[in-house]
């Protein structure tokens, strides 16, 4: 298998901090009643890995839909940590 380079921009913050920023201004906008949950909540990261693992089964079954929520928990992915 050839591995393919292809060139992707850094993070983009409008300010210095501004991802750890983001983060808080979330937590206070929780603690005010302005959102129910931070925007990168646990639940939310966990429904877009289901959605993520379901795209890899389906594409696995050339193309077949996969029904959400997984009824098959034990599927997952495989990650290059070492690139």
């Amino acid at each position: 298998m050839t591995r393919i380079e292809w060139p992707w921009p850094g993070v983009q913050l409008n300010q210095a901090g501004g991802a750890a920023i983001d983060g808080l201004n979330d937590v206070m906008d929780c603690l005010a009643g302005r959102l129910d949950e931070p925007k990168n909540s646990g639940r939310r990261v966990a429904m877009a890995l289901e959605v993520e693992v379901a795209l890899k089964m389906s594409a696995a079954q050339g193309g077949c839909r996969v029904e959400l929520p997984l009824k098959d928990r034990s599927a997952g992915l495989d990650y290059d940590w070492h690139r």
